[in-house]
């Protein structure tokens, strides 16, 4: 049984455990392409062995900061 999570426009997918649990991998190049102080939306979406979509019970939106902090001053 396979879960897919569409983020940024693309979508990916894993498979979901036995305990119902499921990751998914996003590639660094992918991750590189994303534009700092831009909010992203992932959405998860899987179906049951029968086809029957399951029912969404939250929404997580996070946000990739990229930039590199300043570097320190030694003094």
């Amino acid at each position: 049984q396979e879960a897919s999570v569409e983020f940024n426009g693309i979508t990916y997918t894993g498979e979901v455990q036995t305990d119902g649990t499921f990751s998914v991998t996003v590639p660094a190049a992918d991750v590189a392409n994303l534009e700092d102080t831009t909010t992203y939306t992932a959405t998860a979406n899987v179906s049951d062995k029968a086809g029957n979509a399951a029912t969404a019970d939250t929404e997580d939106v996070h946000t990739t900061d990229t930039t590199a902090p300043a570097a320190p001053t030694v003094v």
